[in-house]
């Protein structure tokens, strides 16, 4: 994957590397458009990180990769980012540095809340059938990092179907 030392990036401490880091995701985002099915993930993975650092300017700059990603790209995604993108979306409603950017992110989620609205005929067959996946691939022990077990993890309650568990996740 061409994409994964980016992944890697997140754990340097070093304010200029995440600079660079997140302006390389948010070139990404805005160069290679309708090609990222694979990189959805890891992409996600950092803009996310950007949420835990301290300088207000890399959480702005992480923050603008989301909206690019919320705002254009939903329909895009895979199903399995969507509650990834909701959770994401909900960390930097949490900032405390910025209060434009929890207030924006109110409303990329309710932008979110509508995509799901929209498309939940599609988003419930295909979240039904990841879990289907991930259920399977943890029974036979295939402990790996896949973006299956990587939406398995991200669903609050396993129990419910997936589809109310991201409409959960969404009014956290």
């Amino acid at each position: 994957m061409m994409l994964s030392p980016l992944k890697y990036l997140t754990k340097i401490p070093f304010p200029d590397v995440r600079q660079k880091q997140l302006e390389c995701v948010a070139q990404v985002l805005q160069s290679t458009q309708q090609s990222l099915q694979s990189s959805w993930p890891i992409l996600l993975d950092v803009i996310r990180s950007a949420t835990d650092l301290q300088s207000e300017s890399l959480v702005r700059t992480g923050f603008s990769s989301l909206q690019l990603v919320m705002a254009d790209f939903l329909p895009t995604l895979p199903p399995s980012c969507v509650p990834v993108c909701v959770e994401v979306g909900g960390q930097y409603g949490l900032q405390k540095m910025d209060i434009n950017i929890p207030l924006t992110s109110v409303g990329l989620l309710w932008n979110m809340a509508d995509y799901l609205y929209q498309n939940r005929s599609s988003l419930q067959t295909s979240l039904e059938a990841l879990r289907f996946d991930a259920d399977k691939t943890r029974q036979t022990g295939q402990e790996n990092q896949t973006p299956v077990l990587t939406f398995y993890k991200t669903l609050q309650n396993p129990s419910l179907p997936v589809f109310d568990s991201v409409w959960l996740m969404l009014f956290k």
